[in-house]
This record gives C-alpha cells, sequence and structure tokens, in this order.
C-alpha cells in the first residue's frame, strides 16, 4: 500500500466506490439508517443491522428490538417529528447549510461504501443533533425537551445493553 507509485485515495475509492448506488434507494436508506437513527440510538440485538442492503424495510423489527430499543427508537421518532416541524420557523442560515452539509456526506457515503457508513457517522452526529436541536427549541411547550430527556436516558440504558451484548461475544 505504500509502495512507489501507489495512490491511496484513487485506488480506495475505485474499489468501493460505485456510481451505481446512487440510483440505488436501498442504499440510501441504509445510509439514513446509519446517520440518523442507529448512531442516536445503536441497535441492542443484532450487529448485523448496521450493514444489511436488504432494502427499507429489512431487517424486521422482530429481529433487531428489544422492548428499550423500540422505546427509545419511539421517543427519538417522535421528537425527529416535532424538531423537523420546528423547523419551519427557522430563520438562522445555518440550518440551512448544515443540511446541505448532511446531505453531502450522506450521497458520498451512498457512493462510497454505504454498509459501512456507520463507522464514519459521527462527524454527521452533531450536525443532525444541531438541526434537531434548532427545530425543538422553537417549540412552545417544553414536550420536545422532556423527549430529548427520555430519550437521552432510554440511548444510555440501550447502549449499556449493546456493550454488555458485544462483550458476551468474546
Amino acid at each position: 500500500m505504500l509502495n512507489f507509485g501507489w495512490k491511496f485515495a484513487p485506488v480506495y475509492l475505485g474499489i468501493y466506490g460505485r456510481v451505481t448506488r446512487l440510483a440505488d434507494p436501498n442504499c440510501y436508506v441504509v445510509v439514513a439508517k446509519n446517520f440518523l437513527l442507529y448512531s442516536v440510538v445503536g441497535p441492542s440485538m443484532e450487529p448485523k443491522l448496521y450493514t444489511q442492503l436488504n432494502g427499507p424495510f429489512a431487517p424486521a423489527l422482530k429481529t433487531m428490538a428489544s422492548f428499550l430499543w423500540l422505546a427509545a427508537a419511539i421517543l427519538y421518532g417522535l421528537l425527529v417529528a416535532s424538531a423537523l416541524r420546528g423547523l419551519r420557523n427557522a430563520s438562522r442560515p445555518w440550518v440551512a447549510s448544515l443540511a446541505i452539509l448532511l446531505g453531502l456526506h450522506w450521497t458520498f457515503f451512498t457512493f462510497f461504501n454505504p454498509a459501512e457508513s456507520f463507522l464514519y457517522s459521527l462527524p454527521v452526529l452533531l450536525v443532525w443533533l444541531l438541526i434537531l436541536y434548532e427545530g425543538s427549541s422553537r417549540a412552545a411547550t417544553p414536550v420536545p425537551r422532556l423527549l430529548l430527556a427520555a430519550l437521552i436516558l432510554a440511548a444510555a440504558l440501550n447502549n449499556a445493553y449493546l456493550i454488555r451484548f458485544l462483550s458476551s461475544l468474546h
């Protein structure tokens, strides 16, 4: 890999990059699940979920979810819906810039390697959470803040469970 004349980036992109993925909706769904869901509320039962490319509705909920994961995912879904609704009134120009950055990162990993997008979700996580924060900060009621607090607690418990599960694989 380090010999003279071997160019890491062009070769790596040539091996993993596929223009055909940009036309495959399943790849977008995998990247979306990794960036927007699993980076916040990681799957507790089935580590394979991070890389499956079987379609937008695969795997089935019964194969992936403990009760805790479902609870955290539902709380998170409610928070996202509330925050996105609150973004309609957002007047800060940085929200649109962050959304563009998120979209470019998403498109790049759809082309590059959707199955490993979870490994690269950390740089986008802060961007996504800032977008959600801006939307939920405009809510007239404290419900989004309560959902956020409940989500943080559920995510902490779920992550502890995931760590315990992964430790049991030794």
